[in-house]
């Protein structure tokens, strides 16, 4: 698997670095899965703000976990496939949720 599926940019130094949210196996977002939809939506726009400019973000929990994050451009919407996820619809990323094992 590619670095780009569990790593980030380092904002700093431009090098990658493990994102601890990323699973290194399978390309999940871990997240508070207890969360509402709203609070879900707001914690994944912001994450993947820095890679542009978030137009929506859609829950989905059936049949499995994950978010559709709509992106403003197709440029933006191929840094966040490339970082986030692999599929890709439009101008959106199908972002896989798992729930985070470090949240009490």
């Amino acid at each position: 698997m590619a670095w780009s599926h569990w790593c980030r940019q380092d904002p700093l130094k431009g090098l990658p670095t493990p994102d601890p949210h990323w699973a290194q196996e399978n390309v999940v977002l871990h997240v508070d899965l207890k969360k509402t939809d709203r609070e879900l939506s707001r914690d994944i726009a912001e994450r993947c703000s820095n890679l542009g400019v978030v137009r929506t973000v859609k829950i989905h929990r059936e049949p499995s976990n994950f978010a559709l994050v709509k992106m403003t451009t197709h440029a933006e919407t191929v840094k966040l496939a490339g970082q986030y996820g692999e599929s890709t619809f439009h101008n959106g990323v199908l972002v896989h949720l798992e729930q985070d094992n470090q949240v009490a």
